[in-house]
């Protein structure tokens, strides 16, 4: 499975058109560790079970739905298909050490279509498994992540417990109402609203002055859904 990742690193990081000079060609190295661990297995399991109060038999379900998923992706990597992007990766990180431009193109044309079947198979299983936590648990879950990526944000505010617990709340709330208006995309839009009101309500002055510029330095914040 390590192997699955590191392919579809490497067809990520040159993904697109392709570098168009030889010294755009990237690093692959570089990008490993970020776009893994957008890519790994478990980490959405265990994060859920950490953030959400499942019951036992939904922990054992949901547990058994992610260890088929990296069964499928297995047999997927070991077939055919998987096969060959593997032997285009490999020839792929040859040109790029080689600084072969041309074929460094025609590597990632021929590589694409394959490689887009197992990145969509990756995401619509994530998909599918968290839409089977059921309509309350699939709220909880997309506030977390509404309330994680504000709170990353405001970690050089030194937020405090109670101050953390009180958005994190608020988050599911906000979800609520957005998605009860019918929003088209309830996550961007609760996040603007916690946003206002952990502004008002949460942040003492200095953290509010704080914020910001950290705020004005991230104009899409909410809309990356």
């Amino acid at each position: 499975m390590k192997h699955l990742l590191t392919l579809i690193i490497v067809g990520l990081v040159f993904q697109g058109c392709g570098p168009s000079t030889q010294e755009e060609l990237p690093d692959t190295q570089a990008a490993q560790e970020s776009i893994a661990q957008e890519y790994s297995m478990m980490d959405d399991y265990h994060e859920i079970v950490r953030v959400i109060q499942l019951s036992p038999s939904e922990t054992t379900a949901l547990e058994q739905g992610f260890r088929k998923r990296e069964s499928d992706l297995t047999q997927w990597l070991e077939g055919p298909k998987g096969q060959k992007l593997i032997e285009l990766e490999t020839k792929l990180r040859e040109q790029t050490e080689a600084k072969d431009l041309s074929g460094v193109r025609a590597t990632i044309a021929q590589a694409k279509p394959i490689r887009q079947e197992i990145v969509t198979m990756i995401k619509s299983s994530r998909t599918d498994l968290i839409n089977s936590l059921g309509p309350e648990r699939r709220l909880e879950w997309d506030a977390h992540l509404v309330s994680k990526k504000m709170l990353n944000l405001m970690q050089p505010l030194s937020l405090d417990a109670a101050q953390i617990a009180d958005i994190q709340y608020a988050a599911v709330e906000e979800l609520r109402i957005a998605q009860q208006k019918g929003e088209s995309n309830p996550q961007a839009a609760s996040y603007i609203e916690l946003e206002r009101w952990v502004e008002d309500n949460i942040l003492d002055d200095p953290q509010y002055e704080s914020y910001q510029p950290i705020k004005a330095s991230k104009p899409m914040r909410s809309l990356n859904f």
